[in-house]
């Protein structure tokens, strides 16, 4: 992979973390409108093990979310990633000073 492909790939993936902070941003909105009341049938369903309705919604938000996270922290990683092999290849390009003449 030449310098150019990991400039486009680093370039890329600003808009992909761009998108997945937003998504994230916008479950973390959402989840305390789909969260059951503490006492409502729904919630109480939840604890025994069954969902429907909001509390359903709610659990797939929350494993949305958990996913977009995990996804972030990912890209993230391989961004670093890329950051580094372009910081080093820009480092062995820079031309090395000539020795003092004597």
């Amino acid at each position: 992979m030449n310098i150019t492909e990991m400039e486009k790939i680093y370039t890329a993936s600003e808009k992909q973390l761009t998108a997945l902070n937003e998504a994230i941003a916008f479950l973390h909105q959402d989840l305390p409108r789909l969260a059951p009341a503490s006492n409502s049938p729904a919630a109480e369903q939840a604890i025994a093990g069954g969902t429907s309705g909001l509390a359903a919604e709610h659990q797939q938000a929350t494993q949305s979310l958990q996913r977009l996270q995990q996804d972030r922290a990912d890209l993230i990683a391989r961004r670093k990633t890329v950051e580094e092999l372009i910081s080093q290849h820009h480092a062995a390009a820079r031309p090395v000073p000539a020795p003092p003449r004597p």
